[in-house]
């Protein structure tokens, strides 16, 4: 009896410790306290494949809630309705808009949360009883694959054009161009000769033709002083005549003089 008590009671303590220790795991690891989450909805038309229920949500990196629900909605077209749950104080605001984002190569998504800088982070406002809702935006695959059928048909265009830019025709009419003006320039070439000489001359003449100003300059200071003296010597003649013949003769000065 005593061996089978204490059994009994080695078993109790056994029990106890794993109970013990299960319930210390489930606090430590923050379970023991309940969180709070705040609930919003996204509504897209984009393919949500790779996309599925627990699929992480992400701001700017860090995990910060959850795919919750995924729902097709009919009341604004065919869409897909998701809801999600975030962490309480996640900052969500007027400006905050989601994106479907691939996990590597997989093929899985997660969904991104991102703020647009050209708008102003304003509190996000909710009517009372509504979930509110998170803008979604395309993401870059979906962009290029929604424009993929314009880009072909540009691509198309170009190539075509080039192909007419680049036939034989214009190619034989550009090759034609170029001889042309190859045959142009050597029949200009000894009127480009010319041309040099004539400036040359031109450069020297007007070189003489300095010269010459010059020199006129310098006669015709010599002029000058001539008729200076031809002025001068006429004035003389005009008071005392007879200086042609005779000695030239003193003024007589006047009484008092």
């Amino acid at each position: 009896m005593e061996s089978r008590a204490s059994y009994f009671y080695i078993g109790i303590f056994v029990f106890g410790i794993f109970f013990a220790s299960l319930f210390f795991l489930i606090w430590l690891s923050g379970f023991s306290s309940e969180e709070k989450f705040v609930y919003y909805q996204l509504f897209t038309k984009e393919s949500t494949s790779g996309l599925s229920l627990k699929s992480p949500v992400k701001l700017l990196g860090v995990d910060v809630g959850s795919v919750e629900e995924m729902s097709i909605d009919t009341s604004n077209g065919i869409e897909v309705k998701i809801l999600i749950k975030l962490k309480e104080g996640t900052p969500v605001m007027q400006n905050t808009y989601a994106t479907f984002t691939s996990q590597g190569i997989t093929g899985l998504k997660y969904i991104e949360l991102k703020a647009d800088d050209d708008y102003p982070p304003l509190p996000l406002s909710v009517k009372e009883g509504q979930i509110p809702t998170i803008e979604v935006r395309a993401s870059l695959l979906a962009t290029l694959s929604t424009q993929s059928e314009k880009i072909f048909h540009i691509l198309d265009l170009i190539d075509e054009r080039l192909n007419m830019v680049f036939s034989e025709t214009n190619i034989e009419n550009f090759s034609a161009f170029l001889r042309y003006f190859a045959n142009v320039n050597k029949s200009l070439e000894p009127a480009l000769n010319n041309l040099s000489t004539a400036s040359q001359k031109v450069a020297i003449m007007a070189d003489n033709v300095s010269e010459l100003k010059s020199s006129f300059s310098s006669n015709l200071e010599l002029l000058e002083e001539l008729l200076m003296i031809m002025n001068e010597t006429l004035s003389n003649l005009e008071k005392s005549p007879s200086d042609i013949f005779f000695k030239r003769s003193k003024n007589k000065l006047a009484p008092g003089e």
